[in-house]
This record gives structure tokens, C-alpha cells and sequence, in this order.
């Protein structure tokens, strides 16, 4: 085995190791060359999806609010849901109030997203209940447990309005959303 070879190998070796931290250095926050994660393609929602996003978050405040007072005013979501939707949560607050129910605590809701198609959207929302107990007649009752899950609902843009229409209950849409 020659100097000169030995060195050479060694050279090789050094040299090849510092092009690599040399690579490692480059590259920005969307392209890393040891990285072989895809770089995101979510794009910025819309302002059609903001406005759908919005309405469903109010609309949660309304439901979330009305079952834990036990009570949701007539004009509760006036401008916020309209048939099905507006329906379904003033017969949960009544089936609550014939039973002496109550929600307590909150549900925490991240991730909502929308989907707008035209003048119709789906709007999606995770949902962790844990927190989001209930009582009857002011003793606490006991909750299967909680967790995290995927909601949804139909809206439809009336003028200038976005209205929820209608939970989904479809298992193929709601998988859809991975919470």
C-alpha cells in the first residue's frame, strides 16, 4: 500500500464528508436534499372557504353555549343555520331539558377546514370531547369516553351568507378528515 494511495483514500474520505455537511447546510425550509419529506401543498384558503370556516366556528360557539346554559333563545342562530341544522340543535336542547341535562366543561375544536363548491361547502371540524361532561339535575353523569373526532356540515351561501344546512353523518366524508 503506497503514501500517496493512503492519502489519497483519506483525501477522498475527508472531502466526502464535508461535501455532505456541506449539503446538509444548504437548502431552505422547502427543499432539504436529506429531507424526503414532500413539501406542503396547502395552499391559503380562499375567501369563500374563510367565510365558511367562520360561520361553522360561530355555529359551535351557539351549540356549545346552548347546551352548557341548558337553553338556546329563538333567534339563537338566526343568520347562522337554517333547516336541519337549525332544527337538530333546538331538539337537542329540548330532549337536554326534558331529561334535566346539561353539558359542562367544553369540547376543544381544531383543524376546521372547508370545502366550497360554488354556492354549497362542507365544512370539517376535530373534535375532542374529553373535556365536555354532562350533568343531570346537577349531579354529574357518568360519559362514555371522549375523544377525538371528526365533525362536518353542509352549508349553502344564501346572498351573502354562509348557512349551515345539515351535520354530515356520512362515514366516507367525515374519513375524509383525519384528526
Amino acid at each position: 500500500m503506497s503514501t500517496r494511495g493512503g492519502l489519497a483514500a483519506r483525501s477522498s474520505v475527508a472531502w466526502a464528508v464535508v461535501g455532505l455537511a456541506l449539503l446538509a447546510g444548504c437548502g431552505s425550509e422547502e427543499s432539504n436534499i436529506l429531507d424526503d419529506t414532500p413539501p406542503s401543498t396547502t395552499a391559503a384558503p380562499t375567501a369563500d372557504e374563510e367565510a365558511v370556516i367562520e360561520q361553522y366556528e360561530r355555529y359551535w360557539e351557539i351549540r356549545i353555549q346552548g347546551q352548557s346554559a341548558g337553553e338556546l333563545p329563538a333567534n339563537a342562530l338566526d343568520g347562522v343555520a337554517v333547516g336541519a341544522a337549525l332544527e337538530g340543535q333546538y331538539a337537542v336542547i329540548a330532549q337536554n331539558q326534558q331529561s334535566g341535562l346539561r353539558r359542562v366543561g367544553e369540547p376543544t375544536l381544531t383543524d376546521f377546514s372547508a370545502d366550497v363548491d360554488g354556492d354549497t361547502a362542507t365544512a370539517f371540524v376535530c373534535v375532542d370531547d374529553s373535556e365536555w361532561g354532562a350533568e343531570v339535575n346537577g349531579e354529574p353523569v357518568e360519559q362514555p369516553p371522549g375523544g377525538l373526532s371528526a365533525h362536518a356540515a353542509t352549508l349553502e351561501r344564501q346572498g351573502d351568507t354562509w348557512l349551515v344546512t345539515a351535520a354530515v353523518d356520512d362515514e366516507t366524508i367525515l374519513a375524509e378528515k383525519k384528526c
